[in-house]
């Protein structure tokens, strides 16, 4: 009877091992599965912290775009200014002009007015051209920024799937062992 008591108590004693690994071992996993949602956690304040810089830098270049939009317009206008000089002066015949002017100076000073506005005309069609240039690019810089913004808004929605999920496999696993 003594051997059989013994061997019973080994059993038990083996039997005590055994819950206490398990025991252990459904530790870690609540361990690990709490390590798992507080990095998850981290990654998504990570990301609100990207999605912050990316609405300031959006916020931004929709401000540049708004100042590039206004100085095409104030060009826009001096191009349309421009444009009037030249047609007035385009039909004062040369003779007109000359008769004018009591003086030649004041002849040649029209002259080299009217040069000038020819000159900024072509000056400001030009930049035009730059700025249209400008805006085109900065309205693609700002629409890759959106589809960032949208891709780690979704990437934050994962994240958040995940530990929702991990959440869950971790009460799962509470209940069933509790039972």
């Amino acid at each position: 009877q003594l051997s059989e008591l013994e061997n019973q108590i080994a059993e038990h004693e083996s039997n005590i091992q055994n819950l206490k690994t398990q025991g252990k071992t459904l530790q870690s996993e609540i361990n690990r599965l709490n390590a798992k949602i507080s990095k998850l956690n981290l990654q998504i304040k990570a990301v609100n912290l990207q999605l912050a810089k990316l609405d300031g830098e959006i916020s931004e270049k929709q401000g540049e775009i708004k100042v590039t939009e206004d100085k095409i317009v104030f060009n826009r206008e001096a191009l349309t200014r421009a444009l009037q000089t030249v047609y007035e002066n385009g039909n004062t015949g040369l003779m007109e002009v000359l008769l004018r002017h009591n003086q030649l100076s004041e002849f040649f000073g029209d002259l080299n007015s009217l040069i000038d506005v020819q000159d900024s005309l072509v000056v400001t069609i030009d930049r035009i051209k730059t700025l249209r240039q400008e805006l085109v690019e900065e309205k693609e810089v700002l629409a890759l920024k959106r589809n960032d913004a949208a891709a780690l808004k979704a990437y934050q929605d994962a994240q958040r799937a995940a530990i929702q999920g991990t959440k869950t496999e971790k009460a799962h696993l509470l209940t069933v062992t509790k039972g």
